[in-house]
């Protein structure tokens, strides 16, 4: 069952996998479904090629901030190859080496554990 959030939305990076040559990128992206993988459920078509399983994910009950973060985020992380295939969220994907995927990573659940801090009783 796809559930979405009454208010705010959740950020992700997600890893793609080329299932014929088992190529590799990121996106960097946000949803307002509650498991960041039905974002990639509602459309499978268009996504068909690759195996894709979420990294991380941090809540926000302010979609703007979410918003906000995510623009920093594609900033620090540019898109850096070109994608024949048209996605949604195409400018969002990114290749990164191992230290910068850690880095990442470690950055959206940083601010996952602050946002839980702030947010939950």
């Amino acid at each position: 069952m796809m559930e979405r959030y009454k208010k705010g939305a959740k950020l992700y990076l997600a890893e793609f996998t080329d299932k014929t040559t088992s190529d590799t990128f990121l996106k960097i992206g946000y949803t307002g479904y509650k498991d960041a993988a039905d974002r990639f459920r509602y459309e499978p078509e268009q996504y068909s090629k690759w195996d894709i399983r979420i990294l991380c994910t941090a809540y926000n009950p302010d979609k703007q901030v979410i918003e906000h973060v995510e623009a920093l985020l594609k900033q620090k992380y540019p898109k850096n190859f070109w994608l024949d295939e048209k996605i949604v969220g195409v400018t969002e994907i990114v290749k990164m080496n191992k230290a910068t995927r850690f880095q990442a990573i470690q950055e959206i659940r940083d601010l996952n554990a602050q946002w839980k801090k702030l947010y939950v009783n």
